[in-house]
């Protein structure tokens, strides 16, 4: 009597711990599901925090460049940049108005810088290339991307047609390119003495001309740029295999 009474006692406490064991497990999966609910709740409102934060960051980038592509004279972004020997950059029909104005005007036909106060001989200025393909490429990127220059904080540009740029000595049409001196020139400039024994074509010529020749440029750097990332990812194998054999040493002789 006195055995099967106590094995009845421990069938008895073997069934209140499987009921314990099953209550705690349910108490646990309840808790797991509430906070996993909480956790989910949470990841769903931080989503739009931080594609908030992401779109803030982005407009922020968006706003330095712009300031950095606008010309201090009109306030817009730059339209055939052009630099001056003090090296800062101005649309070119900007700084040829700012010449042909009262502010701009030197005796002995000299150019003064508008930003800087300083002043050169000769009203002289030279095309800012590497600008204007980041012009370019900034608004291409914004067109590609959706956005509109006004919501990133860029101005926009007018939505009638740009002037066209004009010589700063005859104010007339510049619609030759000096091959020689890489810079655009009006009619009156091209028959003149300076530019008499160079190699003058039109505007159009030589925009054609030389967007091939960089896209051919493009293609030959994107060729040279795919083998030396090959050439690393080779050197990085190489490097694995190098670091396994050490270790098989290491293990061998120790």
């Amino acid at each position: 009597m006195n055995i099967r009474s106590k094995n009845h006692r421990e069938v008895e406490k073997l069934q209140l711990t499987s009921q314990y064991t099953v209550e705690v497990e349910k108490s646990a999966k309840k808790s797991f599901k509430y906070r996993e609910g909480e956790l989910s709740k949470q990841t769903t409102k931080e989503k739009p925090r931080q594609s908030t934060m992401a779109g803030q960051v982005s407009k922020s980038s968006a706003q330095r460049l712009s300031r950095d592509l606008t010309c201090s004279i009109c306030l817009d972004l730059f339209k055939q940049p052009v630099f001056l020997p003090c090296d800062h950059t101005f649309c070119q029909a900007c700084i040829a108005g700012y010449w042909g104005g009262p502010r701009g005007q030197v005796q002995g036909g000299s150019g003064s810088c508008p930003q800087c106060r300083k002043v050169f001989p000769g009203q002289s200025y030279r095309p800012n290339r590497i600008v204007a393909n980041i012009v370019e490429s900034y608004c291409q990127g914004l067109e590609e991307s959706g956005g509109l220059p006004g919501d990133m904080g860029v101005p926009e540009r007018s939505s009638g047609p740009a002037p066209a740029p004009r010589c700063g000595r005859h104010r007339e049409e510049l619609k030759l390119y000096c091959e020689e001196d890489q810079e655009l020139v009006c009619l009156v400039c091209g028959l003149s003495q300076e530019h008499r024994n160079h190699t003058m074509v039109c505007v159009q010529e030589a925009q054609q001309r030389y967007r091939a020749s960089l896209n051919s440029s493009m293609d030959s750097l994107k060729g040279e740029l795919n083998m030396a990332l090959q050439c690393e990812r080779e050197t990085e194998e190489e490097v694995k295999k190098l670091k396994v054999r050490k270790t098989i040493v290491s293990h061998t002789y120790t």
